[in-house]
């Protein structure tokens, strides 16, 4: 029922471009194309990003590849090492595994010549772990991400304020460069 209130607030809202930035699962069932199928339901005119999160690397990453590639209006790509163009926006993905960040998307960014002061571009990772600073660097306007959850609850909180400093909302600095991270979407349970 999740995934399809999702969809029904997708097509209300119209945006150009949704961004999915990892967990897609929480891993405790492996994932079925089943419960994603109402993202086909997704208007044509709206393009629908992923990338992975390490609940995808925890819990069998290629499975749940396999079972996400099965809907059409999902398009994966973490690993593709591409650039991808969606109304004046470049979009650079990468799956949770890179452990630098920074010199990863600097290298995909020489790979095609990318020219941001003309188009804006638009990076999608799953945890906030690359700084303003670096973003404006490579020449990245803004990143998506999300991995804390809003900090759940305590004592949770502590640990991912440890892990980044980015925990949930937007964040900018001078250089107009932007963070903006997730809460994400679906409930924390308490065992």
């Amino acid at each position: 029922d999740s995934v399809e209130d999702v969809v029904e607030l997708i097509n209300e809202k119209k945006p150009d471009v949704v961004a999915i930035t990892g967990d897609i699962s929480d891993g405790s069932l492996p994932v079925n194309s089943d419960w994603l199928e109402p993202f086909n339901k997704v208007s044509d005119n709206i393009e629908v990003l992923y990338v992975t999160g390490n609940h995808e690397s925890l819990y069998g990453k290629s499975d749940i590849l396999n079972e996400i590639n099965k809907i059409e209006k999902i398009r994966h790509i973490g690993d593709n090492e591409e650039i991808i163009y969606i109304k004046g926006f470049q979009f650079i993905g990468l799956d949770y595994e890179y452990k630098d960040v920074k010199e990863k998307v600097k290298s995909i960014i020489n790979k095609y010549g990318v020219n941001y002061k003309i188009s804006p571009t638009v990076f999608l990772y799953h945890v906030p772990n690359i700084s303003l600073k670096d973003l404006n660097e490579i020449g990245i306007y803004l990143a998506l991400m999300g991995h804390t959850h809003g900090g759940q609850f305590l004592p949770f909180t502590i640990y991912a304020w440890i892990i980044s400093k980015y925990l949930s909302g937007l964040y900018n600095n001078e250089n107009k460069n932007y963070i903006y991270v997730s809460s994400g979407y679906g409930t924390v349970w308490i065992y």
